[in-house]
């Protein structure tokens, strides 16, 4: 009888610790043994539906840029490279006879750069008529990116899904190679500068192709300008930490352009990733104990392993 009852207590002390060691670990803001380095790491924010959709698919939706939540963001340096560009151009307006006379290279690159601007005016700055006049130029210009950032627990992310918000965490090294274009996003004034600095040296020592300035001119404008653009935004974004995935036009194949539907159809291109590269899950503000064991069930009905990916609650002030 002593033995039974010291065998009864022994189990419940084993109970009790098993479960102080839970609520430590979930106290702490992690159900896993040791904690990723947050600092080698991007944070997707999406809501549940979004969180479910990656999982299952194993791979982030790159949205075309004029389909993204703000559509100024491309406006934003698009609109100072084109004047930049004009800008450029005007010395050699009176005189494009004799330079085509003179010197055909430099001749090929103000016509190739005075393609690319007219181009860059139906992509980036939201000219309607003349999306309209060239509708076929326009359909087939898209780039496409995905957002991350650098802050696993955003307020302003937060704000954007409500209730609802998840932020999945990658390993950065694992993002690598998912996107033709990778990179962090720069913000204001100078980055806008730099960008049509490198932009007007790019124009003025390229090489000529043998294709006519109107080809050439379309594919600098969908594959060097709007990519870039993509990656300079207004200082007021700053907070945001962003980080970005890009594909250019001739690095897709329309036959895998897909379209979701939110408020409205959004097409998108699916960047497939590694399982191993999904460190972490982060619940938003709306969460609660149960989202846990939600989110477990998640990763595992899709062949993730939970106890390799961390799963934390977010700490914003935030309550919807």
């Amino acid at each position: 009888m002593v033995n039974e009852q010291g065998a009864q207590d022994k189990r419940q002390a084993d109970y009790a610790a098993v479960a102080s060691s839970d609520y430590q670990r979930l106290t702490a803001g992690r159900l896993v043994r040791n904690p990723i380095d947050r600092k080698q790491c991007l944070y997707h924010y999406t809501s549940a539906a979004g969180l479910k959709g990656i999982l299952e698919s194993g791979s982030l939706w790159a949205t075309d840029t004029a389909f993204l939540n703000d559509r100024k963001e491309i406006r934003y340096a698009g609109e100072v490279l084109e004047q930049r560009m004009r800008a450029r151009l005007e010395p050699y307006i009176a005189g494009l006879v004799q330079l085509r006379e003179a010197d055909s290279t430099e001749y090929n690159r103000v016509m190739v750069l005075g393609a690319a601007r007219a181009f860059l005016s139906y992509f980036a700055l939201d000219e309607r008529e003349m999306i309209i006049e060239s509708n076929d130029i326009y359909i087939n210009g898209a780039t496409f990116v995905t957002c991350l950032s650098e802050d696993h627990d955003q307020l302003g992310q937060w704000r954007a899904y409500g209730q609802d918000g998840y932020a999945i965490g990658f390993y950065r090294s694992g993002l690598e190679g998912v996107a033709p274009v990778f990179g962090p996003v720069k913000y204001g004034d100078a980055a806008v500068a730099e960008l049509c600095d490198e932009a007007i040296r790019y124009f003025e020592q390229r090489e000529p192709t043998g294709q006519q300035y109107e080809h050439d001119g379309y594919v600098e404008a969908v594959t060097y300008c709007l990519p870039r653009i993509a990656f300079v935004k207004h200082p007021a974004f700053e907070q945001e930490k962003e980080f970005r995935l890009a594909i250019p036009r001739y690095d897709v194949d329309l036959r895998e352009v897909k379209v979701r539907l939110t408020s409205s159809l959004v097409p998108y291109i699916e960047c497939n990733f590694n399982k191993q590269c999904v460190a972490e899950i982060v619940i938003g503000p709306g969460g609660n104990l149960h989202s846990v064991r939600a989110v477990r069930a998640l990763l595992k009905q899709y062949g993730y392993d939970p106890e390799e990916i961390q799963i934390t609650h977010s700490n914003a002030p935030f309550r919807g």
